[in-house]
């Protein structure tokens, strides 16, 4: 389908959609998939989104040398918005896939699905916004400053709520095209309660990161800004730490209004969690943040993304350490014994905060604030420490039990290990048997008490020494509850010989009702037989257990020669009873025999066409013939 014959320049802040739907207005296309052919070359486009695709196929269609592809979405869509929380690859991708077709799992890729702020369900409108474009321009439309996640109120009217879009049909449609003030007679709906100040400072603000056009990655370094401006506050320690607790009590109290918003849905803060997006902030992350969390943080320190951007930390000499509490390091309780330890005793730091129950850096701050020098320990050992570092490790005591008895530091004692492999090997087996035997009997202790407890009541209970045993030892764990086989009587379900005796007698009665049937002899076979009193299955797997049934099948059966004897003998009284003359041809041909028929078919079939011959074969089940006359047969 062609491109449109006509020009027609985007408005200032205009989303894709909002244009694209001007243009179904005027070109008098029968329907809008007609125009989405035209211009982005599918009629399936959804482009009532922040982040359209086909951008490509829309610049190409336009033939408009001022609006380039490029120029379209940095203007037209939100891609200025998340550009700066992207890194460089991620915003490459994300060019590249507005550009193409491939945008259906451009929000999963970017990790936006995951971020838990929810982008706007259809396009929004600010009816004051609608009014004044109507003035001005002739026209209302959707601008891209209302589409941003976390939007509900308008950034230019502040006692505007956002409401949205309607179709002309009453009903939103994925792939319809419509303006903000079509089907609502030319009035869009507002609401009378005005917005809460803090979310007209989120709008502003989003409006302010869209137009501020920032490159890629910007955002990592704003970490440092967010830290500079808290310790400005007096809501980090002395040491740079962060007073958590304080920090969320604080912004919580700041965005009261919101916590009832869909914005805060999806936003958890739990300060003593590990999935709090505000801590996440403000520690090093390895992948980008949402913009409006960014943006949330912002205006609660800043209040302005331009005062943000210019900010520079305050400088600070070098001072004493200052403590929190409001009482000096003189009247500390723990300065006195903290003095003693270091100073009279000589102990390390480590030793002197496992003592004081204390940090590290908590006891170096100290120390360095009461003006007290700390030992130091050597980085190197004597010949004579290494050698009983190895006696007391070739004794299979653990690195624990190894720093208390030898005064020396774990990693050390790692160190010592790593330069020994044959040391280190010795070690280990002798930490894995010392560790069997522990877990040997833990479980012992715990079939003694439970009894009747099984395999998953174990690893319900002790999680940790079920993972240890099914890494080193599950085979004798599991021999452990594996209750013990007892031989089961074999029960049988049938009364195999009752069944036997049954199957046995109706098979001889089905061979003597075969016998005597007038039609056409057919042969006794044991198919044939077994097939009659419907045992085939049965025979065939349980023959072991039905002798008698053997026996009948073994009795009644006939071969080949006895059964065509048999047929020779019907076709003869067959003709007698029709009153036709017999001959040898006629008798083979309608008892079906072959041509060639073996010696003992051949004497039966001479015997019938003989007069006043008797055909008898001496034993059942064939049958005795006797030729009265030339033309009368009698059995």
């Amino acid at each position: 389908m062609p491109p449109p014959t006509f020009q027609l320049e985007p408005l200032p802040d205009e989303t894709v959609h909002s244009w694209i739907s001007r243009r179904y207005l005027l070109s008098g296309d029968h329907c809008g998939t007609d125009t989405l052919r035209r211009c982005v070359q599918d009629r399936h486009a959804i482009l009532a989104t922040p982040l359209p695709t086909r951008l490509g196929a829309l610049g190409s269609s336009v033939r408009d040398r001022t609006r380039q592809d490029a120029w379209i979405s940095e203007h037209h869509t939100a891609i200025a918005y998340y550009r700066p929380c992207l890194s460089r690859a991620q915003a490459a991708q994300l060019g590249q896939a507005m550009q193409g077709i491939e945008g259906h799992r451009l929000w999963m890729g970017l990790g936006l699905t995951r971020a838990g702020v929810r982008s706007p369900p259809r396009p929004q409108c600010c009816p004051a916004c609608v009014v004044e474009d109507r003035a001005a321009y002739g026209v209302g439309y959707a601008h891209v400053s209302h589409q941003l996640p976390g939007v509900a109120a308008c950034h230019r009217h502040p006692d505007q709520w956002l409401v949205p879009l309607v179709d002309v049909g009453g009903r939103h449609a994925r792939h319809a095209l419509y303006l903000p003030d079509a089907g609502v007679g030319g009035r869009v709906p507002g609401r009378a309660d005005a917005p809460p100040a803090s979310l007209v400072a989120l709008a502003q603000l989003s409006h302010q990161l869209l137009t501020a056009r920032l490159p890629a990655s910007v955002a990592d370094g704003w970490r440092d800004t967010y830290r500079a401006r808290l310790a400005e506050l007096g809501l980090t320690t002395p040491s740079g730490r962060l007073r958590q607790g304080e920090i969320h009590e604080a912004f919580c109290a700041e965005y009261a209004a919101l916590r009832a918003t869909p914005l805060f849905n999806g936003l958890r803060l739990d300060p003593h969690g590990e999935c709090d997006w505000l801590a996440g902030l403000l520690r090093p992350h390895r992948t980008g943040k949402h913009p409006a969390k960014h943006l949330l943080l912002i205006s609660w320190l800043f209040g302005d993304l331009g005062r943000f951007l210019d900010y520079a930390p305050p400088r600070t000499t070098a001072a004493p350490v200052a403590f929190a509490s409001d009482q000096q390091h003189e009247d500390d309780e723990s300065a006195t014994e903290l003095l003693q330890l270091i100073g009279s005793q000589g102990l390390t730091l480590t030793e002197v905060a496992r003592r004081l129950g204390l940090s590290i850096t908590t006891v170096r701050l100290r120390a360095e604030a009461l003006g007290v020098a700390t030992p130091r320990r050597r980085k190197h050992i004597s010949n004579e420490k290494e050698q009983e570092i190895i006696r007391v490790l070739r004794g299979g005591c653990s690195v624990d039990e190894t720093v208390d008895r030898t005064g020396v530091s774990t990693s050390t004692v790692y160190r010592t290990l790593a330069a020994n492999p044959e040391l280190k090997s010795l070690w280990r087996n002798h930490q894995l048997s010392r560790r069997r035997a522990q877990e040997h009997r833990r479980v012992a202790r715990f079939r003694r008490h439970r009894a009747d407890g099984s395999l998953s009541d174990y690893r319900a209970m002790h999680s940790a020494s079920y993972a240890w045993f099914y890494r080193h030892d599950y085979e004798w764990l599991r021999a452990q509850f594996q209750p013990p086989r007892r031989p089961r009587p074999r029960r049988r379900l049938c009364d195999w010989a009752g069944r036997d005796s049954q199957l046995a007698s109706e098979i001889r009665q089905a061979a003597t009702q075969a016998l005597a049937c007038p039609l056409k002899p057919r042969r006794l076979s044991r198919t044939a037989l077994l097939r009659t009193v419907d045992a085939t299955a049965t025979y065939e797997k349980y023959r072991h257990l039905l002798p008698q049934t053997r026996a009948a099948l073994a009795e009644c059966t006939e071969s080949v020669e006895a059964a065509q004897v048999r047929r020779v003998a019907w076709a003869a009284r067959e003709f007698a009873r029709r009153g036709e003359s017999v001959t040898e041809w006629r008798i083979k041909r309608l008892a079906g025999l072959p041509r060639s028929p073996v010696p003992k078919v051949k004497e039966a079939l001479r015997r019938a066409v003989r007069p006043s011959i008797r055909i008898d074969e001496g034993s059942a089940p064939d049958a005795t013939l006797r030729l009265s006359n030339p033309h009368t047969y009698m059995t």
